[in-house]
């Protein structure tokens, strides 16, 4: 993965990015009959936010990030983990080294025919494959209609077609010959947000906001503006945002 627009806002990366909930890695576990895996490799790791839950299911952790920046977050974070650079692509790892494989709200950036042969390598079978993905943030409230009306005037235009075109991740797996089993769900997830402020954070680590304001002479202004019209909106209260995770689950087949 050559794709380094989330190095450039590293530490805002680290700090507001969510982590994933606990059920996303029982099923991780769930896939195959192991109590404990016992490497597990999660690539474009970016500041770490799978690795922790990673940590609760594996016994050895390495994460596989090219921007320097977000390995240094990564390394910060979580110092029990083995941070390396590299790429989905190209993970740099030996041969069959891995029992589990995963790609946390990355996997759409990658060449994934590349990554799925890269994989087939390093996973020794019956290991486990797996993608998953923060779906589309929803604000639960009239703070949704703020997030949409500024989606389709500012930030539509810098928003990858890679985030909103159907996602072929499981048929990818399937026809790759790799995989015993291939399996897609989805893990409900409400974040709550103390207030407002911390979502607007949030949305300032994402691809598209952050690409608008690299357009503007003030982005900060603009950040201020939208903080006040969502609080408005809002409310000073908890606000509850659904992130959603969409799951794709392989096993890998035998031989």
């Amino acid at each position: 993965m050559s794709d380094l627009r989330f190095n450039r806002v590293a530490e805002l990366y680290s700090r507001v990015r969510p982590t994933y909930p606990a059920e996303v890695y029982q099923r991780l576990r769930e896939a195959v009959p192991v109590e404990r895996f016992s490497t597990a490799v999660d690539i474009g790791c970016g500041a770490g936010q799978s690795l922790a839950g990673l940590a609760a299911i594996a016994s050895h952790i390495i994460g596989i990030e090219p921007g320097d920046r977000l390995r240094a977050e990564a390394a910060r974070a979580y110092p029990d983990a083995e941070i390396r650079d590299g790429t989905g692509e190209s993970t740099g790892l030996p041969g069959a080294s891995a029992d589990l494989v995963t790609v946390a709200t990355a996997f759409y950036w990658m060449d994934k025919s590349r990554v799925l042969a890269e994989v087939d390598r390093v996973l020794r079978a019956p290991g486990v494959f797996a993608t998953y993905k923060y779906g589309v943030p929803v604000c639960i409230g009239p703070a949704e209609q703020v997030m949409e009306r500024h989606m389709a005037d500012h930030w539509a235009e810098h928003r990858s077609v890679r985030l909103i075109e159907y996602d072929d991740t499981a048929d990818l797996m399937r026809r790759s010959g790799s995989f015993a089993s291939v399996t897609s769900s989805e893990v409900p997830y409400v974040l709550p947000y103390p207030s407002t402020d911390g979502y607007v954070e949030f949305l300032c680590s994402t691809s598209y906001v952050s690409a608008f304001l690299a357009t503007l002479d003030d982005p900060d202004d603009y950040v201020a503006s939208l903080t006040r019209e969502t609080r408005a909106a809002h409310g000073d209260g908890e606000l509850q945002v659904r992130f959603d995770i969409l799951m794709n689950i392989a096993v890998k087949r035998p031989g």
